[in-house]
């Protein structure tokens, strides 16, 4: 009897073989690597590798996620809420439409990651790195940001309101017209950055440095700017009424048109800077407090055409100052004080200025 022998074609073309593998890791792909999908709330992942993994929609609610490797995962639409990520990796993961409102994320790195739609209500983000990422479209109420690495981010148009931003780190940070009422900046760096057109009412920014932002049409009403490193800022058409600007630097900035009505300036540093047609009515310049006098130092800046109607300036000296068409009427720039059982009086002086 005569035996037939089958045998499959050899194939020696490498690409073909490089095909099959490529088409087996796609295949793998696309299903999860968890034997708990879809469903993982509560379950403990701490420090796995989950790098590259297909995680669209799965549940991790409560889930134990730290120190996991989730770098270029797709958690799209995925639940995380209240989930453990402290010190996760989740760089240019995508979290398109993920809810992570009260996750816990602190440490965590988010570097390139892809936060379309997130919901990051009440989360953690302590000492987060999110570098370069859009937040334009992202849920933060009650997010905290404390310390966080935010250079370069986009939160255009965002609400940002009462957040906590303490020491964050916002260099060049794109935040054009978002709202950060009430919220927390204290020791924020800012360098650079776009607050135009930014709602920053009661907002506490002491000891912040916002040095080179733009902050044209910015609201700070009532702002605490205490320490406030404010040198070389576009604060052109801006609010600051009601706003403590004590020993705030503010030398080169532009203020021009600016609205500083019943601003409190005391020991502020605005040499150089440009206050054109600003509003500066009831505006203190100058105070004395035990025993000892803190006037605001204005050298060589451009008040044409500025407001300084009631403002106090007993004792302060403006020199160099451009003071045309300038408005003094009814400004207190004699006063007398009572020190070591002494009067003293205080005078404004104008060394070298232009008088109105």
């Amino acid at each position: 009897m005569n035996r037939m022998h089958f045998s499959l074609p050899l194939v020696k073309k490498p690409g073909f073989w490089f095909f099959l593998a490529a088409l087996a890791l796609a295949l793998a792909g696309c299903a999860s690597p968890l034997n708990c999908s879809p469903n993982c709330a509560g379950v403990n992942l701490s420090g796995k590798n989950l790098q590259g993994s297909n995680l669209q929609g799965v549940i991790f609610s409560q889930a134990n996620l730290s120190r996991v490797n989730l770098d270029g995962a797709n958690l799209r639409e995925a639940d995380l809420r209240g989930a453990n990520l402290q010190s996760a990796s989740l760089n240019n993961a995508n979290l398109t439409g993920a809810v992570l409102t009260g996750a816990d994320l602190r440490k965590a790195h988010l570097i390139g990651a892809t936060l379309d739609g997130t919901d990051l209500g009440a989360a953690d983000l302590t000492e987060a790195s999110l570098t370069s990422v859009s937040l334009t479209n992202v849920n933060m109420v009650g997010t905290i940001l404390k310390d966080a690495r935010l250079i370069g981010v986009t939160l255009d148009g965002t609400n940002l309101n009462g957040i906590d931003l303490r020491g964050a780190n916002l260099t060049g940070a794109s935040l054009f017209q978002s709202s950060l009422e009430g919220s927390k900046l204290k020791g924020a760096r800012m360098r650079g950055a776009d607050l135009s057109g930014a709602m920053l009412n009661g907002a506490s920014m002491t000891n912040a440095d916002l040095r080179g932002s733009t902050m044209i049409q910015a609201t700070l009403s009532g702002a605490d700017l205490f320490q406030a490193t404010l040198s070389g800022v576009d604060l052109t058409l801006c609010t600051l009424n009601g706003a403590v600007l004590t020993d705030a630097d503010l030398s080169g900035s532009r203020l021009t048109s600016a609205d500083i009505r019943n601003a409190y300036l005391r020991g502020a540093w605005i040499n150089g800077a440009v206050l054109i047609g600003a509003d500066l009515e009831n505006a203190v310049f100058a105070d004395f407090q035990d025993e000892k006098f803190y006037p605001a130092m204005i050298g060589g800046v451009n008040l044409l055409q500025a407001n300084l109607k009631n403002t106090y300036l007993a004792g302060v000296t403006l020199s160099g100052c451009n003071l045309t068409d300038t408005n003094l009427s009814e400004a207190v720039l004699t006063d007398t004080v009572q020190t070591g059982g002494q009067t003293r009086t205080l005078e404004a002086s104008f060394p070298g200025s232009t008088l109105p």
